[in-house]
């Protein structure tokens, strides 16, 4: 293993904050990056000799390959995250500064897919059924529908989902505003009882 890669899984294994999947990724992109650091040729470089010019090399080396705004963004953060562990944290420049566009987002976009009846039923498995009819009734996203436990989340009128179960960790609501949503939870309680 090379000295870089072993100085970021030390500085990560140190420093565990953010959620599972922010580590996971964070954890991928930092290897990512040690290997094209050497790449470029900074083959000696330590955690700690973190420089500006190794970030501009980079975000050159990212609009050379062509990756996206996001993957760049994304992968910058992850760098501010390792110069502020090793008490560096001015020698990344801002996004602005090193030519990083802002992304573009369409907000008037519906992503939403209608649940074909055909393909539902060729689901055997009654517990994915029920997640995949969450998600369409109240616009839950997968991990949420999947974590549901209706005798914690069903309140009625409407549902509330814990942090733990949601992106960001924020908790919501979402009201009960139809009888084909109150006749989902219904079969979701009744499904979770029987499994118990």
């Amino acid at each position: 293993m090379r000295d870089l890669n072993y100085d970021l899984k030390r500085l990560q294994a140190a420093h565990d904050d953010g959620s599972h999947g922010t580590r996971t990724a964070r954890s991928y992109a930092l290897a990512q990056i040690a290997n094209t650091l050497h790449d470029l040729g900074f083959k000696g470089l330590r955690a700690t000799g973190l420089k500006r010019k190794h970030v501009v090399a980079l975000v050159r080396e990212w609009k050379r390959q062509g990756r996206s705004i996001g993957t760049m963004k994304n992968r910058t953060a992850h760098i501010r995250w390792w110069a502020e562990r090793i008490g560096r944290p001015g020698v990344v420049p801002s996004n602005d500064a090193l030519g990083i566009a802002n992304r573009e987002s369409v907000t008037n976009e519906d992503k939403s897919v209608m649940l074909d009846p055909d393909k539902l039923a060729l689901v055997k498995d009654e517990h994915v059924v029920m997640a995949l009819r969450l998600e369409a009734d109240f616009g839950l996203r997968r991990e949420e529908a999947i974590k549901f436990t209706p005798s914690r989340d069903d309140r009625g009128d409407r549902i509330r989902l814990k942090g733990s179960t949601t992106k960001g960790g924020r908790p919501r609501e979402i009201p009960v505003r139809n009888k084909g949503q109150r006749r989902s939870l219904d079969e979701a309680r009744r499904l979770a009882a029987a499994a118990r």
